[in-house]
């Protein structure tokens, strides 16, 4: 309980700017401070760059659930942290897939005091910036596996 009311102290004191600015991980994110975590999926991924979107929400729900979280449906329950997985890619004129894979872990909260400020915190970030001939598939995959390995470190 008191890491969550440091989050959310910290989470209200900074304003942060462009997302893709926040690049860390939470020191000491775990099932234990925060045993229930979503998965969302956003896909802007055109012209077959991003094929395997099922596979990719399970893989990092299998990952998450053999690291001790409790998996809950996206928006069943306010201040739930949510892995979020999203690529953005088009097929460029050589047939090649070009795009960006963003995977994070972030929480929307409410200040007890104002219901109506919602102050979102970043526990942890990866931008990747990926040209493949093919799909985006295995780097998305890879991108997942890395950050549930960072926000899982000791």
């Amino acid at each position: 309980m008191k890491l969550r009311k440091t989050i959310l102290a910290w989470t209200t004191a900074i304003v942060v700017a462009p997302a893709s600015a926040v690049a860390f991980v939470w020191p000491s994110f775990n099932p234990s401070e925060f045993p229930e975590i979503s998965v969302a999926i956003y896909d802007s991924a055109r012209d077959g760059c991003w094929t395997n979107i099922g596979e990719a929400e399970r893989y990092a729900s299998d990952l998450l659930s053999r690291k001790g979280f409790i998996l809950v449906d996206r928006g069943k329950k306010v201040g739930v942290p949510s892995f979020n997985i999203s690529v953005m890619a088009l097929r460029v004129a050589n047939g090649s897939c070009f795009g960006h894979i963003r995977v994070d872990l972030a929480m929307i909260g409410f200040m007890t005091d104002k219901p109506y400020i919602g102050v979102t915190g970043i526990y942890g970030d990866r931008d990747y910036l990926v040209g493949r001939p093919q799909n985006l598939n295995n780097d998305v995959l890879e991108q997942i596996r890395l950050l549930v390995k960072e926000i899982m470190r000791p």
